[in-house]
């Protein structure tokens, strides 16, 4: 009735629950590191655009207040008296000139051209370093009052790099975590398939005749368990049901017996004591 070759490998239950649960475990840990990581981005660079936003605020409101040449002086008289030269500054006029540019001493200056539009809101873009050393500077570009952009930048490889080691470290601890929960979508799986495995081994051994077959009863209190106690006493009533219909059965053989037997005796004596053909036929 029931064949004893196992489905193909593609089609069983056991693999298919393997891949959700394991779908679920990776999926789950993928969307925490992404979770984490814009966290970390956010406030790492976040910080840095605080700082720099702060300054173009100022640049932009002295130069609202006392004019570009008024700005300009600004910022020759905060290079000589304030340590700025951490950030890479550049001004230019209405007609794009450059007016002002300021770089820490071992970096190049900001580039003339920069892929930005300048705007009443602070615009923000990476840039490689100008350096022949390469790197990535994070610019910031705001559009002054009276015409032309003022544009800061900071050397952001540092951070990035640290960024990038971050996505490194997490894909080299994906592969353990893609086998655990491999690992783990496999014990689930079976854990789950258990009852019904047990179910389907009981059928197997009632066909071959072994009608004392039952399933055995977890007692986790779910559904499963539920199944198998109620299977079980169904296989109960089958059982009472065929040993009522074996005892019916033998009392009508035995009914049956008794005059059979009678007759046969009957038949015999008169067959031993007589050849007469019409005393035969009469017995």
């Amino acid at each position: 009735m029931f064949s004893r070759n196992s489905r193909p490998i593609l089609r069983s239950t056991t693999l298919r629950l393997t891949a959700l649960y394991s779908c679920i475990f990776i999926c789950s840990a993928l969307v925490l590191f992404l979770l984490a990581y814009s966290l970390l981005s956010g406030a790492v660079r976040e910080g840095d655009r605080v700082a720099m936003a702060q300054k173009l605020r100022e640049y932009v409101s002295v130069s609202q207040k006392k004019g570009l040449s008024g700005l300009l002086d600004f910022l020759r008289l905060e290079r000589e008296n304030i340590d700025v030269e951490e950030y890479l500054l550049r001004v230019t006029g209405p007609d794009g000139a450059t007016l002002f540019s300021q770089a820490p001493e071992d970096a190049a200056p900001l580039p003339e051209t920069l892929p930005l539009a300048p705007g009443p809101s602070v615009q923000w873009t990476f840039m490689p370093g100008p350096d022949p050393d390469g790197g990535l500077v994070e610019i910031g570009c705001r559009a002054l009052p009276g015409g032309g952009s003022v544009a800061i930048g900071k050397d952001a490889s540092e951070r990035e790099g640290l960024l990038a080691r971050f996505r490194v470290i997490f894909a080299g601890i994906m592969l353990p975590v893609a086998l655990l929960g491999l690992a783990a979508g496999f014990v689930l799986a079976r854990r789950v398939l258990t009852p019904l495995k047990d179910l389907i081994d009981t059928v197997r051994a009632i066909d071959t005749g072994r009608m004392d077959a039952r399933v055995p009863e977890v007692g986790a209190g779910d559904e499963l368990s539920e199944l198998a106690r109620l299977f079980n006493a169904m296989l109960d009533k089958i059982r009472t049901l065929i040993t009522g219909m074996r005892e019916a059965l033998d009392n009508v053989a035995h009914d049956l017996r008794t005059p059979a037997t009678r007759t046969l005796a009957a038949v015999e004596m008169a067959v031993a004591s007589t050849n007469d053909p019409a005393a035969l036929r009469e017995a």
